[in-house]
This record gives structure tokens, sequence and C-alpha cells, in this order.
């Protein structure tokens, strides 16, 4: 059943015989509900699986995903979650000698913006977790107020552990906590930055893998 609040005129939700309607960046769409009969291609189950495996990967890190490409969806009719699938499905995917995609976790893109990355990120073990540091120099004092993200996510268990509102970028240092289960599992680690101001963030930086 289709819902139209604002009267016959207005936008509409729900569906109604072969067609849904919703909203999408406050646009008002409307998709026809298909029926296919022959079977999918070889390609089509091959990006199949490559949108399964990043979408594992999304599920995990979502609020880390949302804050870091947000600020390039606004303005436009595509979401966050378009635009961090359409970036790394093109440049973090590759085929193994099975043909199963993998994901090449050095070209990963979990933010990606206007802001300025890291300089000279750096990443050290410590007791209760990971310490990232950086450098700050005084034409960089425009970013001051900018709060660190940092990420780490670990493979084999499908989990991730994150930050998206760390220490100021001229606070040089933050540390993210990681439970005592997950400090021997191999890990993959990325750092960048968000506004303090408004929705805008930098690229993501790979930091390197742990054991």
């Amino acid at each position: 059943m289709g819902i139209a609040k604002q009267g016959i005129y207005g936008p509409m939700r729900g569906k109604v015989g072969q067609v849904i309607w919703y909203e999408l960046n406050g646009q008002g769409v409307a998709r026809g509900v298909g029926y296919r009969t022959a079977p999918r291609t070889p390609g089509e189950i091959q990006s199949s699986k490559t949108h399964n495996v990043l979408t594992s990967l999304f599920k995990v890190t979502q609020p880390f995903i949302k804050k870091g490409f947000s600020g390039l969806a606004e303005g436009t009719v595509r979401n966050y979650h378009n635009l961090a699938m359409s970036h790394n499905r093109l440049h973090a995917i590759q085929m193994s000698d099975q043909q199963k995609p993998e994901l090449l976790f050095d070209k990963l893109l979990l933010s990606n913006g206007p802001l300025l990355i890291p300089q000279e990120p750096n990443l050290e073990q410590v007791e209760f977790g990971l310490k990232f540091s950086w450098d700050y120099a005084e034409e960089d004092h425009p970013f001051r107020y900018d709060r660190v993200m940092m990420l780490a996510y670990f493979p084999n268990s499908n989990q991730a552990v994150f930050e998206t509102s760390g220490a100021k970028r001229n606070q040089l240092s933050e540390v993210l906590l990681i439970n005592s289960s997950l400090r021997t599992e191999t890990m993959h680690v990325y750092i960048a930055f968000g506004s303090s101001e408004n929705s805008s963030t930098s690229d993501t930086i790979y930091l390197g893998q742990i054991n």
C-alpha cells in the first residue's frame, strides 16, 4: 500500500501495484518490481561476490564509513554507502587465482574528503591497544581542531574497532583501545581526520598490517 501524507500531489511511500515509491536524499523516487527468468551471467555472479565482500566489511565499519563519506554525498542524490561501494569496487578488490574477490587492504578507502590528510602518521603497539601519532606544523593551524579518526579491521573474525572523533590534530597523538582478545589477531589499520565544524573529512591513510 502506498501512503501520500501530503495528499495526491505530494510524495508517496510504499508499493502501488508493481511500482515502489520512496524518498532518496529529498527526492521522490519510483522503481518497478522486476522479474527475471534468465540465469545470471558469469560477470553478474562475480559482481555479486564482490558486492558481498565489501558489504561484509561495511557492516562492521558502518559508523566510520558513514562519517567518512557523508560529506561528499551532501547535495547529491547519492549516499555515503553508494560512494564507498563505488570507489572500493574499482580500486580495492582483486581476483584470486580461484577467481574469488579479495580485499586489497592498502587500497581501501574508508573515508574520502578534502581535509588535510594526517601528516607523517605513525603507529605503535602499546599495552592496551594502538598509539597513533602525527605531525602538526604552524601552516596546519586552520585544521587544528580536526578530530582524528582511527580504525583497526580484523579480517579473520570480520570485526572492527574504531574511533570517529578522537584527539584534535594539534594534540599530536591518540590511543585506540583494543580488547585483549583481539590484540594478537591480524589487523589492518587506518587513520584520517574529520572536521569538528562540519561533515568534511580527509582520505584515510593505510598504516599497515599488524600480526
